[in-house]
């Protein structure tokens, strides 16, 4: 494992607590680093009365260029969202847990671990950063039920975002996230919100293959990056093809 480059912990938490949910640990990688802000900041925003300090956070991110840009602790209400460089980390690579060594990107994509929580204070609180639940974290806080929409078959409650390229075998997918958007031209950037299809699916994940001849595969076929394929074992009988980096609803297997 290679520990001499510089890395950041992302994540967020209420002031005064703990973080409640994973914070990654991540190589210089920006889009990566403001996925995963992009993530928290939409998960909060889903659970308070008024997302507009959020969305002018998020509007001012956008804005950055940088991994130093985001670096820093921004403050929101009750909420701060963290980019914390860390210098010789030991956060153990996701490959070593899972196996999948030929699967590692080399850059060693990880939960931030740490082994020695802060003590609580008399109040039962603490400001360690030990947190750790799978994927982005996500209140499901609205689901469809017009007449286009077949029933929630999953306890939305155990949904959780996370990168297409990290959906396996038997998760069930219930959104996407097409990204930023304005409500009139011209308008502000709001924060990306869920589209859910209109039925749940299971992945099954197969290689993906711009000339399959599916239909689908080769709208993906310009896309610059990595693109995956969630299977073609679904209600359409198509193929499924996301950005590797795409956000995507899903309930764990």
């Amino acid at each position: 494992m290679n520990t001499n480059r510089t890395r950041y912990h992302v994540g967020f938490h209420e002031i005064g607590l703990d973080p409640e949910y994973r914070v990654e640990c991540i190589g210089e990688d920006f889009e990566m680093i403001f996925a995963w802000l992009e993530g928290d900041i939409s998960g909060v925003a889903e659970d308070v009365e008024d997302e507009a300090p959020l969305d002018e956070l998020y509007d001012r991110l956008a804005k950055c260029e940088t991994v130093a840009e985001l670096v820093g602790e921004h403050t929101v209400d009750a909420f701060v969202f963290f980019v914390r460089p860390v210098t010789d980390c030991a956060c153990p690579c996701d490959c070593a847990e899972t196996g999948r060594a030929d699967e590692c990107d080399g850059e060693h994509h990880r939960e931030a671990a740490d082994p020695q929580p802060a003590e609580p204070d008399a109040e039962g609180r603490s400001t360690g950063h030990t947190v750790f639940v799978e994927f982005f974290p996500v209140v499901v806080t609205d689901v469809p039920t017009d007449e286009d929409q077949a029933p929630l078959l999953v306890d939305p409650a155990a949904a959780r975002i996370a990168h297409a390229a990290e959906v396996t075998e038997g998760d069930t997918v219930l959104a996407s996230f097409p990204g930023p958007y304005r409500e009139t031209e011209g308008g502000p950037l709001k924060m990306l919100r869920s589209d859910y299809f209109n039925d749940q699916y299971e992945a099954h994940p197969i290689p993906y293959d711009s000339t399959c001849g599916c239909g689908s595969c080769a709208t993906m076929a310009d896309h610059e990056g990595p693109v995956v394929n969630l299977g073609d074992d679904n209600h359409w009988e198509v193929c499924d093809p996301w950005p590797a980096d795409g956000l995507v609803l899903i309930v764990p297997a």
